[in-house]
């Protein structure tokens, strides 16, 4: 290969990157304006990790926080509580 060969292919190479990043960046931005409608009545308060496919997930909603068991396809309920339990609760532990 001569140079002018080798600097070609090292050019498209840098623009076909460049490319790669402005698309990239742009993907983020759309994730957080159009695919998402977040009107602010669901909240994820906590989320553990219990394995790769499991997950417990501590949600709020409509005054009342809920525990839930993500696992591949599975969705469970384990308790539910009122939020004022909760903030109760919150203020008598010292």
């Amino acid at each position: 290969m001569d140079l002018s060969t080798t600097v070609r292919v090292i050019s498209s190479l840098a623009f076909v990157l460049i490319l790669l990043v402005i698309f990239l960046f742009y993907l983020r931005k759309m994730k957080g304006i159009g695919l998402s409608k977040n009107t602010g009545g669901i909240k994820i308060l906590e989320q553990t990790y219990l394995d790769a496919t499991k997950r417990l997930v501590l949600v709020e909603a409509k005054n009342r926080v809920s525990l839930i068991s993500i696992s591949g396809d599975r969705i469970d309920h384990l308790w539910t509580i009122e939020k004022l339990q909760v903030n109760e609760i919150e203020n008598s532990n010292p």
